[in-house]
C-alpha cells in the first residue's frame, strides 16, 4: 500500500516494509510479504521483488532484535489473526517506524472480507484493534468507485484523513491495545458525523474528478495542466547495503546461529530447515521441516 505521507526516515537509516505488497516504500532496503504467491489480499495485482525479499508473517519475523532503523507496515495489521503480537514483532526488529491501517469508518465504508480487524486512535495516541464480528458485506468495490467519481465524497476523505486512516509513527515501540467489545456492534458514528458536516467541496476536486471521466482527451489534458496535483510518491533513495545474514533470524527460535545453502537456511539451534524458493528465503513456521546435521 502507498504511504503517501513524510516520514522521517534518515538517509542512513536501514529501512524494512513488511507487507510490501505491490507499492513497496521507495526507501525500503528489505521487503516483507506473506503471500508473495497469492494477489487475492491485494486486489489481484503483482507482487514487487526488486530488491531483498523474504517470504514470512508480520507475527513471526525473522530478524534479530532492533536490526533496522524504520519499520513499515502500511495496511498490514487489519489482516492479522493477532495485531497485537504483529505490533510486538514489528517493536521489536525495529527502532522507530510508521503503522497504518483502516479506521472503523473506512472498514464500514469499504473493507474487505479478508479483514479481521478495524482500528481507532485513543486520544493518548494508542491504536485501538477492535475485532470484525461478521463478514464485511460486498461493498468496497462500489464505495472504492464512488469515491473515484464523486467530488463531496473525494473531498471528505482527503480533508479529513483521520476519519479512514490510523497512522502513527512511533519509537522504540507500538502504542497499541485491543478492545474486546464486538465491531461494527460498538461503533459510535456521532463524532464521524459531526466531523463530516464540515466538509464543503472544493472547485480543485471537481476539477480532478472531472479529469478522470470519460471526455475527449484534449479536454482532459486541459483539466490536467489546471488541476493540482495530489501527493507526489518520493524516488527511490540508495539504501544502504544489507547482508541477510547480518539482520536475519530463525522466526521459531530467535537464533542467529543460521546455515546458508543454495537451496536452504538451517537453524542450527532448533534444527528447523527454510526453503529458498528462487532466490528468496520462506521463513514461515508453517512450511519449516527439520534437518538432522547438528
Amino acid at each position: 500500500m502507498e504511504v503517501d505521507r513524510t516520514l522521517s526516515i534518515g538517509a542512513q537509516d536501514v529501512v524494512l516494509d513488511v507487507g510490501s505488497g505491490h507499492l513497496p516504500h521507495p526507501s525500503a532496503a528489505v521487503l516483507v510479504d506473506r503471500f508473495p504467491d497469492d494477489p487475492s489480499q491485494r486486489l489481484g495485482l503483482d507482487i514487487v521483488r526488486d530488491r531483498a525479499f523474504i517470504a514470512a508473517d508480520v507475527e513471526r519475523l525473522p530478524f534479530r532484535d532492533k536490526a533496522f532503523d524504520y519499520v513499515i507496515a502500511s495496511h498490514v495489521l487489519e489482516h492479522t489473526a493477532d495485531p497485537i503480537a504483529a505490533a510486538a514483532e514489528l517493536s521489536r526488529v525495529g527502532r522507530r517506524g510508521y503503522v497504518e491501517m483502516p479506521t472503523e469508518i473506512w472498514e464500514l465504508l469499504f473493507g474487505w472480507e479478508f479483514h479481521t480487524y478495524a482500528a481507532t486512535l485513543a486520544s493518548d495516541g494508542t491504536i485501538v484493534f477492535k475485532r470484525k464480528s461478521r463478514p464485511q458485506p460486498p461493498l468496497g468495490e462500489l464505495f472504492y468507485r464512488v469515491s473515484d467519481h464523486d467530488p463531496t465524497f473525494g473531498e471528505v476523505i482527503q480533508s479529513h484523513p483521520e476519519l479512514f486512516y490510523v497512522s502513527v509513527e512511533w519509537d522504540d515501540h507500538i502504542p497499541c491495545r485491543l478492545d474486546a467489545t464486538p465491531w461494527p456492534e460498538s461503533l459510535d458514528a456521532s463524532d464521524y458525523v459531526a466531523r463530516i458536516r464540515t466538509v464543503r467541496p472544493s472547485p480543485q476536486l471537481a476539477l480532478r474528478t472531472f479529469a478522470r471521466m470519460a471526455v475527449p482527451r484534449s479536454v482532459r489534458r486541459l483539466v490536467r495542466r489546471l488541476a493540482p496535483a495530489g501527493p507526489a510518491r518520493p524516488a527511490r533513495r540508495r539504501a544502504p547495503a544489507v547482508d541477510l545474514a547480518d539482520v536475519m533470524a530463525c522466526p521459531a527460535c530467535r537464533s542467529s546461529a543460521l546455515r546458508w545453502g543454495t537451496d536452504a537456511i538451517d537453524c542450527i539451534d532448533c534444527r528447523r530447515s527454510f526453503e529458498i524458493n528462487q532466490g528468496v528465503p520462506v521463513m514461515l513456521l508453517r512450511d519449516a521441516v527439520p534437518h538432522g546435521s547438528p
